[in-house]
């Protein structure tokens, strides 16, 4: 079991690479699950919306807009001329809220979907405890609010509390639902967002 558990610290450590720091880094003041800042903009009219940090404009290839579209998600270039976060990629939902913050030469389309496969996983195994939003309400005693979670926790940390279980090459389980380490970052690349 020692194994394993290096083998969990390990993951920890490469999911929670970059996505916690830009966050905690962030001179911009940005708040995971909270209204995105007036100056970042409004999303796209019932869209989620990827917002790009660049010092300059155009920031992003036509090729990437194109994938974000086919995915339904808009993509917008906000210039800000803070060297810290030139780079960073944002994701709002449609009503500006920001879910998910990554460092720079992160993908946009990635980080999309990334974030929709872990709020398709949260709402198949977990909301039905935690709420869809994560919010006050419980299902039982013991069961932990999330919403707020990613400005609390890193990545590595929401990692750790939710006590996955090797169950096998790149197999985890959560509360007997089985997860692969993709999976797993989802996830919390979603709970973060709450």
């Amino acid at each position: 079991m020692h194994g394993a558990r290096i083998g969990l610290c390990a993951l920890a450590a490469v999911l929670s690479l970059g996505y916690s720091q830009a966050l905690r880094e962030s001179p911009l003041e940005l708040k995971l699950g909270a209204p995105a800042p007036a100056w970042l903009g409004k999303p796209e009219a019932g869209k989620m919306t990827v917002l790009l940090i660049s010092s300059s404009a155009p920031c992003a290839s036509e090729q990437t807009r194109l994938n974000l579209d086919k995915r339904g998600a808009a993509l917008r270039c906000v210039v800000e001329k803070t060297p810290a976060m030139s780079g960073a990629v944002i994701l709002l939902d449609a009503a500006g809220v920001v879910r998910a913050v990554a460092p720079a030469r992160t993908d946009p389309a990635a980080l999309f979907e990334r974030w929709r496969m872990g709020k398709a996983l949260f709402e198949q195994a977990c909301a039905r405890c935690h709420t869809e939003d994560g919010a006050d309400e419980f299902y039982s005693y013991n069961i932990k609010r999330l919403r707020g979670i990613g400005n609390r926790l890193s990545h590595a940390e929401i990692l750790e509390r939710t006590n996955p279980v090797p169950m096998g090459p790149n197999q985890f389980s959560i509360r007997a639902f089985l997860y692969s380490k993709e999976e797993l970052d989802a996830l919390i690349t979603y709970v973060a967002g709450l």
